[in-house]
């Protein structure tokens, strides 16, 4: 094997053997089962298939994803070509072994992925975080792409998180070094674009390189807070971690500990991370304690407070050495809390961390600032309205930069998908938490459906005819210009009925391709952010949905008509992929009309309004208990962070006065794996402002 090809070879450690007789180990096995000889032509052959799901397509993809990425001249193989170059691939391709006539099978079979779209570094830095460190300790973050890969996430995705991630922790400080650092940066992503699986591989690689305080804050809601905390409990966390070594099976003594109790279906599915094995029993792989729940935020610990310290539990091999050292970090567990952005949660964690017999000093802390334009950025000069808000920034913001001062070796990054604020924090006030070290704005995977996506950024050259294949508008967008009563129940009626629509073509599918499952079907209904309007519209609809008849000829026919006008032509009008398949009629959706009926009418009720105004609006929103089909009616709660699973068809009226805000409320952005044809934003395109000479808005 030359040189090269050698060196090539080596950069597959952590997901294709090296084994010396080739580079696709799994493969070889396979062929050698068979009684066949491997070379090239039998690795092509594997490779290229339309089985999405085949091993060496998907350890192939992974691997020239993570090739397309790596900086010029940063490994011996990739010469002078440029990463993401069509000089790169080649480059590959022939160290490989593969003819060159396969070279364009291959990268049609394997596009070159993603774009990193923007990077700005501030002060210079040691580049620790080296191939070396990386696969000494790597056993969160090789479970977490697991997860990934049970999510059928794409490889060239799991890639390009890979790749990001490791470019944020190479600009953090080494949580090992003697001297400390604080590390400040700010990552902008799309709305609903997957920062959050961006962050939760931030935190797998900051607790495997020797980080041990991870601090997560979220937005202001307990709803967002809740969904995070899950989320990382689930995928990252781990079944291991939150028994803490209770025996599963054993009612009595998992009857109070978070997901079990409350018969979360995912826990009961097993569909919580498993690392199978003990990890506590695992030297050089740190145990995760939970500070907070999926009930509870952070508290004052009082008898608890051992929970904290690193220094009363006895995690260190050498006391006499400080926390970070070497010696100690590796074996020292990890506290991770998930705190909204609420004085009383912070104050209570500041106030611990100054009892722990530890000396802050020397805890390697992370800080990840989810939604960090809300609530963090200390504004200036508000306006009489903005009073209270601007007190609660405030005392956020102090109490931020107090948890930096008390823990020097803190790194903070933001993550927004709005960051218009947080560039404007003033950057003389050390204290602060402007982005001195680094910015990056994440480019999301080719699944997402973002603004791109709605709208349509190139006008059509002359004389060409705009159709649904070539005009995301007429795709996706459906008009509300309702200006009477009569008008506006004719609207929302077509609104819900693309919801039981869809819906009935989700339940068709799944009976049509293997695997294929839609857990949650959701409609968002947002037209203001008073309370007393989520009422108002949560009541038509109630009775929009009460004179819909779908099991009745008007009701049926109704639909009929919507889906012969629309989800015929609009499914029909682009390459979709494999699961974008329809009925050839209407009539094999009846029975399923029905079913869809009955699973948004499971709680007896269409819609719930989610605004926060009482603690059961949070459970009413609840997606982890089981199938969740239902029309969610909100403001705030709904508008920002906030992840509405299953969101298909999107009601959006209301005005708002500046663009991050705007922005936020686009919640049907997000990945729409297997129904990318059935989504509908239906929008309003002339609404009246207030004043005496009103101006109009069009929403779209």
């Amino acid at each position: 094997m030359s040189d090269l090809a050698t060196a090539i070879r080596d950069v597959l450690v952590g997901f294709i053997s090296t084994r010396p007789k080739n580079l696709f180990s799994h493969l070889a096995l396979e062929l050698e089962d068979a009684g066949i000889a491997y070379d090239s032509s039998d690795v092509l052959e594997a490779v290229v298939t339309p089985d999405l799901n085949a091993p060496a397509r998907f350890q192939l993809s992974l691997a020239l994803a993570k090739w397309d990425y790596a900086a010029a001249g940063a490994a011996p193989w990739s010469g002078d070509t440029a990463p993401q170059s069509e000089a790169r691939r080649a480059q590959v391709y022939s160290i490989l072994g593969f003819p060159q006539d396969a070279y364009a099978t291959l990268t049609a079979t394997f596009p070159i992925f993603g774009v990193i779209d923007t990077e700005i570094y501030g002060a210079k830095w040691d580049p620790w975080y080296t191939e070396e460190r990386r696969g000494a300790h790597n056993f969160y973050w090789n479970a977490y792409s697991g997860v990934l890969r049970s999510k059928q996430w794409e490889p060239e995705a799991i890639a390009s998180v890979d790749e990001m991630t490791n470019r944020i922790v190479g600009r953090l400080a080494d949580p090992t070094a003697s001297a400390p650092y604080q590390s400040k940066g700010l990552v902008a992503g799309y709305v609903q674009s997957g920062k959050t699986a961006n962050f939760t591989g931030l935190v797998a690689k900051s607790i495997d390189v020797g980080y041990r305080l991870v601090i997560v804050l979220t937005g202001t809601i307990e709803l967002l807070r809740t969904q995070t905390q899950r989320r990382l409990d689930m995928e990252l966390v781990g079944e291991e971690n939150i028994l803490g070594g209770v025996d599963r099976n054993d009612p009595n003594l998992t009857k109070d500990i978070d997901y079990i109790g409350v018969g979360d279906a995912d826990w009961l599915a097993g569909k919580f991370l498993r690392h199978g094995i003990n990890i506590s029993a695992q030297p050089g792989i740190p145990s995760i304690k939970r500070l907070t729940s999926f009930k509870s935020d952070f508290r004052r610990l009082k008898l608890g407070i051992d929970a904290l310290d690193f220094r009363r539990t006895g995690e260190l091999k050498q006391p006499a050495k400080p926390v970070y050292d070497p010696v100690n970090i590796y074996d020292v567990d990890a506290r991770v809390a998930i705190i909204k952005k609420n004085k009383t949660a912070l104050t209570s964690l500041i106030s611990d961390l100054k009892s722990i017999q530890a000396d802050a000093r020397e805890i390697p802390v992370l800080i990840v600032d989810d939604e960090a334009d809300q609530a963090s950025i200390n504004t200036k000069k508000p306006t009489p309205a903005q009073a209270a808000e601007q007190r609660e920034r405030t005392q956020i913001n102090k109490l931020i930069s107090e948890l930096l001062t008390l823990l020097p070796r803190a790194q903070y990054v933001a993550y927004t998908a709005t960051p218009y604020a947080n560039v404007f924090v003033a950057p003389e006030d050390s204290a602060d938490i402007y982005p001195k070290d680094f910015i990056i704005s994440l480019e999301p995977p080719p699944a997402y459906m973002g603004a791109k996506d709605f709208h349509d950024l190139v006008e059509l050259a002359e004389g060409v005819t705009p159709t649904p294949a070539n005009r995301n508008e007429l795709a996706f967008v459906r008009d509300l210009r309702a200006t009477t009563d009569e008008e506006f129940v004719t609207e929302m009626q077509a609104a819900i009925d693309s919801f039981v629509l869809s819906g009935a073509i989700k339940l068709w599918r799944e009976t049509q391709v293997k695997d294929l499952k839609y857990r949650h079907h959701t409609m968002l209904v947002h037209s203001s952010h008073r309370q007393a309007d989520h009422l108002h519209l949560y009541h038509q609809i109630k009775a929009v949905w009460a004179t819909s008849q779908y099991a009745m000829p008007s009701g049926l026919a109704r639909l009929r008509a919507l889906y012969e006008s629309d989800f015929v032509k609009i499914t029909a009008a682009r390459a979709w992929g494999p699961t974008a398949i329809l009925p050839e009629s209407f009539d094999e959706l009846k029975n399923y009309v029905g079913k869809t009926v009955s699973k948004i009418m499971a709680v007896n009720d269409p819609a719930v309004i989610v605004n926060g105004s009482k603690e059961s609006d949070y459970d009413a929103a609840d997606f982890t208990k089981g199938d969740y089909w239902r029309i969610l009616v909100g403001g705030t709660s709904l508008s920002r962070g906030f992840t509405v699973e299953g969101l298909t068809v999107s009601y959006f009226a209301r005005r708002t006065q500046t663009q991050a805000s705007l922005m936020q409320m686009g919640r049907w952005f997000g990945y729409r794996h297997g129904y990318m044809d059935l989504v509908r934003l239906y929008i309003a395109r002339e609404v009246v402002g207030p004043g005496r000479a009103p101006k109009v808005y069009d929403l779209y």
